[in-house]
Parts: structure tokens; C-alpha cells; sequence
């Protein structure tokens, strides 16, 4: 190892060698002079590749300008050697940058982040979705994300929670603790809970409070424990619940009482459910997941509306089956 004068020095690795690792905090910015390294993530025990960096490209820029923790790893391919610059030496030289500047820095690195964060889900059902075992893997794996988010939420906002100002940042890393690692950014996870009605805000004393629906979230853990203990291991997506919300407004119309185990196809035959919009990506999953036999489908009538009501949370997660 070499150095150059001041403010950057040349860092000689190795290859395997974990040169950033996930969650760490520090501000040092990296220029491959010699050799290769890959950027990935962690999660439920698979490497996700995110890319492979070659001489003259640069990683860890995202931290170097804002600070935040790590978003990724990144590990030596080969041997080489890295230019690195820190940015707690070079902060005067950031100063002196237009006031416009700072501004415009963190949009995009903010924008980055999020982006990494979609990108990083989307690489994660691609190398788990090739195949029915490891989609069977994923797909359980967000039931049971869903289930024990219910829980946690049950628990954590049932004294209610202030969401304004420090009191919103204290209560998002408790919550980043007790929930570990997760699909989706805990803030987004809030927002999904709120939109689908299992969390209510309301403002007290220009504060906005936060609490759980306690009747909403029992019905959710109980629908999620049902599905993991009957081995119904699928997630319909949005086109899909649409395709259903149809089939039960047809169903209504009937004004007919069904038993409890009538199946939609006993009601509708193959040809007419075909007509019903987002009817192609509807039998496609009902395929997947093993839900259609012949001219079969194992859906229940007196189950659509539960789907309706506790899938669309899950929908959240935009997992696509072929």
C-alpha cells in the first residue's frame, strides 16, 4: 500500500476481500485503479449481485456525499488496487461547492437510494423466481414478512405512536430493529399499513399520532396464519384482485346464497370467466400456484372478499409468477 499525498491514498485488495459491508457507517469514496469487484446484497441467505465493477469505475459515492449507512457489500473479484478519497478530509472542498449544490446532491442520492432499494427487490424475485421451489420460497417468505409486520405493528402502535419530527426517526429505527431485515423501507411499509387501513393518524396538539385498528390487523394475522397453516403458499397481484372484485360483483348480482365451498368455477363456466378484464394474468396464476385443475379453479366464493380485503397488502410487493 502506497499513499498519494493529503486527501486521497491507493489501497491495495485482495480478491474475496470485503472491501464495504452493509450497514456500516464511514464516508470513503473508492476508484478502481487495477482488477474487479462485485456490489451485492444479502438476503435469506443468497449473495444478490447488484454489479460488477471494472478499472476507472467508481462505488460508495452514496455515503461519501450524505453520510447515511452503506446500502450494499462490495468484495474483491481479483486482486487490485483502489484510489480512495474520504470525505471527511475533503468536507472544506464540499463547502465551497454553490449553496444550489447541497440541495441538488441530496435529491439525486436520495432518489438513488430509493431506486437501489426497487432495484434490489427486483433482482431478488428474479434469482428466486426461476423455478417453483424458490418461487414457492419467496412467496412464503412475504407471508410470513406480512404476518409478523402485523404482529410487531400490533404491539408497537397499540399505546400509539407520535410520527412528527425526532419523535418519527426514533420510532423508524426501533421499528428497523424490531422488524430486522425487510422487503420493503420500514417508512414504506407505514404508509402501506395506513393506506389499507390498518393503522389510523390523527393530530393532537399539532402532533400526528399514529395508532393500530386493532379488529383490522387480528383479521389480517388471522387470514396470514390461515393461509401458512393450510399450505396456500400464493399472493395474487393487482390485475388478479381486480379480476376477482369483477367476479364478485357478478356474483351479487345473482342475488343468490351459495354454500360456503362453492368454487368460482361452479358458478361461472371457463369460457365466461374469460371475458372478465385481466382474465389472462388471472388463469396464469391460478395455473402457477396449482389452483386450477382442467376446468377446476379452487378458489371459493365465500372467500373472495377476504382476498380482496388482506391480499392487496401483499400486492405491495409486485411479485410476478410465470
Amino acid at each position: 500500500m502506497s499513499d498519494t499525498p493529503h486527501k486521497a491514498r491507493l489501497v491495495n485488495f485482495k480478491s474475496r476481500e470485503i472491501l464495504i459491508k452493509e450497514g456500516d457507517r464511514d464516508r470513503l469514496l473508492y476508484v478502481i485503479r487495477k482488477g474487479s469487484v462485485r456490489v451485492y446484497k444479502t438476503y435469506l441467505g443468497k449473495k444478490l449481485t447488484l454489479a460488477i465493477l471494472g478499472v476507472g469505475e467508481v462505488f460508495g459515492e452514496l455515503s461519501f456525499f450524505d453520510g447515511q449507512p452503506r446500502i450494499a457489500n462490495v468484495e474483491g473479484i481479483d486482486d487490485g488496487e483502489l484510489l480512495v478519497v474520504d470525505g471527511e478530509l475533503v468536507q472544506s472542498d464540499l463547502e465551497t461547492l454553490p449553496s444550489w449544490m447541497p440541495g441538488v446532491f441530496k435529491t439525486i442520492i436520495s432518489r438513488l437510494r430509493e431506486t437501489d432499494n426497487k432495484l434490489t427487490l427486483l433482482k431478488n424475485k428474479f434469482d428466486l423466481g426461476s423455478g417453483s421451489k424458490d418461487n414457492d420460497l419467496i412467496i412464503k417468505e412475504v407471508i410470513t414478512e406480512s404476518l409478523r409486520i402485523s404482529k410487531i405493528f400490533s404491539l408497537f402502535f397499540g399505546g400509539e405512536v407520535t410520527t412528527s419530527g425526532d419523535n418519527l426517526d426514533q420510532s423508524i429505527r426501533e421499528l428497523e430493529v424490531l422488524l430486522g431485515p425487510t422487503f420493503l423501507k420500514v417508512e414504506k411499509i407505514i404508509l402501506i399499513f395506513q393506506k389499507d387501513g390498518y393503522i389510523s393518524e390523527k393530530e393532537v396538539d399539532g402532533k400526528k399520532i399514529l395508532s393500530v385498528n386493532k379488529d383490522e390487523v387480528t383479521g389480517l394475522i388471522q387470514y396470514l396464519n390461515d393461509k401458512l397453516n393450510n399450505n396456500e403458499i400464493w399472493i395474487l397481484s393487482r390485475s388478479t384482485l381486480r379480476f376477482l372484485s369483477e367476479v364478485m360483483d357478478q356474483v351479487q348480482k345473482q342475488s343468490k346464497d351459495f354454500d360456503e365451498n362453492t368454487l368460482i368455477s361452479e358458478i361461472f363456466e371457463i369460457d365466461i370467466l374469460e371475458k372478465f378484464i385481466n382474465s389472462d394474468d388471472f388463469f396464469r396464476e391460478v395455473k402457477v400456484f396449482g389452483l386450477k385443475e382442467d376446468k377446476k379453479i379452487n378458489i371459493k366464493v365465500s372467500q373472495i372478499n377476504n382476498h380482496l380485503k388482506y391480499q392487496s397488502l401483499m400486492a405491495n410487493y409486485n411479485i410476478r409468477v410465470d
